[in-house]
Order: C-alpha cells, then structure tokens, then sequence
C-alpha cells in the first residue's frame, strides 16, 4: 500500500510531538532533525550493531524532493566517507 499526505493528520501530528516532553522524544526510536542531528542517532544505532535502516519521510509532496536530496548529499554521503 502507499501513504498519502494528509494535511489534518499531519498538523494533529505536529500538535502531539509538540506536546511531548524532551526525554520521550530523545528516546524515541524515530529519527528526525537537522542532518548532523540524524548522523548522531544513526551512529548510535549502528554502535549498538543496526546495521539496516528503513527511511520514510513523512514530509509533504512539497518537501520529499527537497528532504531526500538533503539525506542523500548529507546523511548518506558522510556514511559512505566512512566506510
């Protein structure tokens, strides 16, 4: 099946990630941020031992191009620097 972007199930999103303390989002196993943000989670990931990622973007249509091209040129290339 696919997701589709729904503009009211997004902002109510928003509204309860808004809500939620730091400490529940600092545990959360969901990865979000700025680019150096999302490298730090994922190497702790990895120094745990996951070794394999599932990457949706829950951003809207508007963004994807956007959001993917950023993980690609960031995220991902500093990943494969390291190898």
């Amino acid at each position: 099946s696919s997701l589709v972007f729904n503009p009211e199930v997004s902002k109510r999103l928003l509204e309860v990630a808004q809500a939620l303390p730091d400490e529940v989002v600092d545990e959360s196993p969901v990865i979000f941020g700025a680019p150096d943000d999302v490298i730090g989670r994922i190497e702790e990931y990895v120094k745990a031992g996951v070794r394999h990622f599932i990457s949706p973007f829950f951003v809207s249509p508007k963004l994807m191009t956007e959001t993917c091209k950023l993980f690609a040129e960031k995220v991902i290339a500093y990943f494969r620097e390291r190898k």
